[in-house]
């Protein structure tokens, strides 16, 4: 492993406490972790939920999980993916399922673990919904109530540090979870003027809805994970690093 001073970096976009959780497993494959969020959650206050009638809660993503009364947790719980199943639990959730990491599996499981005849299915969400999940439900015949519990308010400029090294060209990846948080990235390196250095830089994404967003921007790879969850990035990651001596000049 390279001394510390000599490490690239991979730039962990993701809201604080979820990039933190990462920056452990990223160093571990020998890169300097490089954390600065392009997203902030914020709460949204709500009225109490409305739990009558609820067979079951959809969960997209574990910065719901504050606003789920205790009164909930009995019920069975439908996560995005296991870091949210396992947040979930955690939480004090008692019947917890998790998916295989997107809108589309999370319906599929609901689909078939559910009757819609049983109820409505509550979805805890934030502000802004990928598509997928909603479509489904409505398809399979079942009444889906969202509330929105939650913002991911985007960033608004890149810190001079982050800046600094993206210039001397010690980024070696970006990870990038959503469609949002890439455009946020597209938009924030070009309005810093940094769009043309990207040829040094791997855009490693969690799916192919998240590649599309970055298209645009000449990497030096575009990849994408085998699966929509934290472990095939990861795994993605220490592929390219077994030829670590080779991506930069």
């Amino acid at each position: 492993m390279a001394p510390a001073d000599q490490r690239l970096d991979v730039w962990l976009t993701r809201p604080e406490e979820d990039a933190a959780a990462m920056a452990a497993a990223v160093e571990a494959l020998g890169y300097r972790a490089l954390v600065e969020p392009l997203l902030q959650i914020v709460a949204k206050p709500a009225a109490p939920l409305e739990l009558a009638g609820v067979q079951a809660l959809a969960l997209s993503s574990r910065h719901a999980l504050p606003a789920l009364p205790p009164a909930a947790r009995g019920l069975p719980v439908f996560a995005v993916g296991q870091a949210t199943a396992a947040a979930a639990r955690a939480a004090g959730c008692q019947q917890v399922l998790p998916a295989a990491g997107d809108a589309q599996a999370l319906a599929a499981l609901i689909i078939a673990r559910c009757r819609p005849a049983a109820g409505a299915i509550l979805h805890l969400a934030g502000q802004d919904v990928r598509p997928g999940l909603a479509e489904a439900l409505a398809e399979a015949g079942f009444a889906l109530r969202r509330v929105t519990v939650y913002e991911a308010v985007a960033a608004q400029a890149l810190s001079p540090a982050l800046i600094a090294r993206w210039r001397a060209r010690k980024i070696a990846a970006v990870l990038l979870f959503s469609p949002r948080t890439a455009r946020i990235l597209v938009d924030l390196l070009q309005a810093h003027g940094l769009h043309s250095s990207v040829d040094t830089a791997r855009a490693i994404c969690l799916s192919e809805s998240v590649a599309a967003s970055c298209r645009t921007l000449a990497w030096r790879a575009l990849e994408i994970a085998a699966r929509p969850d934290r472990e095939a990035m990861l795994a993605l990651l220490g592929t390219a690093n077994e030829s670590n001596d080779d991506r930069l000049p």
